[in-house]
């Protein structure tokens, strides 16, 4: 009788491994795909924030935070990125300090031409 409670226990153990196996591989490859999905994705001139909320809408928030984080962080300028990665706040107040930076690298590139533009007018 011992015997047989034990293949029983056994059996039932076998069963809670194998159903948490498929479901930690489903899991992964449901991942995979949603990463593939906004691996194309590109920031261009869009905020940094826009391009997060296109990926969020495109995986309908079925992908990880911290698998779309990686991603996105990973399509952002290097000067950008560098100054993100130390930061441990929320995705959504990341991409608006993401903003801002991307604000304020480009400003110094907007006045110049800017100035150059009235420069040669002015000649």
């Amino acid at each position: 009788l011992c015997c047989i409670l034990d293949v029983f226990q056994n059996l039932i153990m076998v069963n809670k491994f194998m159903y948490f196996r498929s479901h930690l591989l489903k899991k992964i490859s449901e991942q995979e795909r949603l990463l593939e999905l906004v691996s194309d994705l590109k920031l261009e001139d869009k905020y940094p924030s826009f391009l997060l909320n296109e990926m969020k809408q495109l995986t309908g928030d079925k992908l990880l935070e911290h698998n779309l984080k990686r991603v996105w962080l990973q399509k952002l300028p290097s000067q950008v990125r560098d100054t993100l990665l130390l930061s441990s706040d929320s995705l959504s107040s990341i991409s608006l300090l993401a903003d801002n930076i991307k604000d304020l690298h480009y400003l110094p590139e907007i006045k110049s031409s800017k100035y150059e533009n009235e420069h040669e007018s002015a000649n």
